[in-house]
């Protein structure tokens, strides 16, 4: 039976039966026939059965392992941010950790340069506002000498002249300075980067050393609650194929 075509015939005899003054409650009958019939068809098509069911538990099975890797992405995320704050409590607090010597020797070498960067950007900042400040009175020189000129007072033309190249001097000053700036704030995020990679490598090996400090219990029980959930996510997804 075609789908389309029974549709079709049903709503001209909708048509038919508005012309002609049938009573209404006609096509919904000859609605739940049709619907019957293909009910009936289902139930008797098993392959068709079969197949429906297939597609149902694929999307399903799909829809859990979507949702399963989503929970446990957001395991290792925690986990990695885990290990960066142990990482930096053992680099802050110079812990002793087997095969961390050169590890921490490129912390201190990330921390120097962002040290250098913090620096370079402070005096960045405030090169900018000294310019800004000069590039203000600049602009109010020139409203002044407008003014003037506006009240039929000639001002000297090469005072004018003068003010407006300084201020043109001062704004690309300042495009020079914010391009800087800009450079050192990438410069900063990739330091900050490199030297948090570097901590979360010094924490894993920490973790599995498992250096005897007060103050890292708390961290080292919530570490293994997510090697827990860790596992337990993909023995699921696993169990899904």
């Amino acid at each position: 039976m075609n789908p389309s075509w029974t549709m079709t015939g049903v709503l001209q005899t909708a048509e038919t039966i508005d012309r002609d003054g049938l009573p209404y409650w006609t096509l919904w009958l000859l609605l739940c026939i049709i619907l019957l019939l293909l009910a009936f068809i289902f139930l008797r098509d098993k392959d068709l059965r079969q197949r429906l069911s297939f597609f149902l538990s694929g999307a399903k099975r799909r829809m859990k392992r979507t949702r399963i890797q989503m929970r446990l992405n957001k395991s290792k995320r925690k986990k990695s941010v885990l290990f960066g704050e142990l990482g930096r409590k053992c680099w802050t607090n110079q812990i002793a950790i087997p095969r961390t010597a050169n590890l921490i020797k490129e912390i201190d070498n990330w921390e120097s340069k962002w040290a250098a960067g913090q620096a370079e950007l402070k005096a960045a900042m405030a090169e900018i506002f000294e310019f800004q400040g000069f590039q203000e009175e600049a602009r109010n020189r020139i409203k002044s000498l407008q003014k003037l000129k506006e009240s039929g007072q000639n001002p000297d033309g090469r005072a004018m002249h003068g003010a407006r190249e300084r201020e043109k001097q001062l704004r690309r000053e300042v495009r020079a300075v914010e391009k800087k700036i800009q450079t050192c704030l990438a410069e900063t995020k990739h330091i900050e980067f490199e030297k948090g990679v570097r901590l979360e490598a010094l924490g894993s090996l920490a973790d599995e050393a498992r250096p005897d400090v007060s103050e890292f219990q708390t961290l080292y029980a919530k570490i293994d609650a997510l090697n827990r959930a860790i596992l337990h996510s993909m023995s699921e997804i696993e169990n899904l194929y």
